[in-house]
């Protein structure tokens, strides 16, 4: 490579670490090769540099999960998930997608059970440790946008590491709906005891 090639992938591989979009990481690796006064490769090499970049960094980042997922034994249930139970029609993955923006009193049972069930797979922070918030959100983004079909045709590293991006944004998520529940149901209760 020519020493503003090598410069480019470095940068790219450095922006890979904590971003996710090749648009991102390109405006990144522009700024600073203009920065530091290297040439610009044309745009078709800068594409395919970063494009490798952010392969390369994900495939580590995968890797890492997937390692973490064997040692609490989390494959199998992750492969359950995508399976269609006979009196059901819709997978276990689609259930996690099913994240509650807000929580009325009446569904406030269902969200309770929901949670539960999420947070019967365990503990999933550590899993992702070194893996940064944003690069943790994107992730789970793809996932939330892909099906269980999908998903059965990528590789397991990327499988499973976008389901266990999904499931730890959706434990996140659920507890911040029953959170704010409970905030809303207590206001009500203090409203109505002032009112009596």
């Amino acid at each position: 490579l020519l020493s503003s090639q090598r410069f480019a992938l470095n940068t790219a591989l450095q922006s890979a670490k904590t971003l996710n979009n090749p648009a991102d990481i390109i405006n990144i690796v522009i700024e600073i090769m203009v920065t530091q006064k290297y040439e610009l490769p044309s745009f078709s090499v800068l594409d395919r540099l970063v494009r490798h970049a952010k392969h390369a960094a994900n495939n580590r980042i995968f890797n890492a999960i997937v390692a973490q997922l064997v040692k609490k034994g989390m494959l199998p249930l992750f492969d359950k998930l995508l399976l269609t139970p006979d009196n059901y029609n819709r997978t276990g993955f689609n259930s996690i997608k099913n994240i509650p923006k807000s929580v009325s009193h009446k569904k406030f049972r269902d969200i309770l059970k929901h949670h539960d069930w999420l947070q019967g797979f365990g503990e999933m922070e550590s899993i992702f440790e070194g893996v940064t918030k944003n690069k943790l959100q994107q992730f789970a983004a793809q996932a939330k946008s892909l099906d269980a079909t999908d998903l059965n045709g990528m590789s397991e590293p990327i499988r499973y590491s976008l389901i266990a991006a999904l499931l730890f944004q959706a434990q996140k998520e659920t507890i911040d709906a029953l959170v704010t529940s409970c905030s809303r149901m207590i206001l009500k209760l203090q409203k109505h005891a002032k009112e009596l």
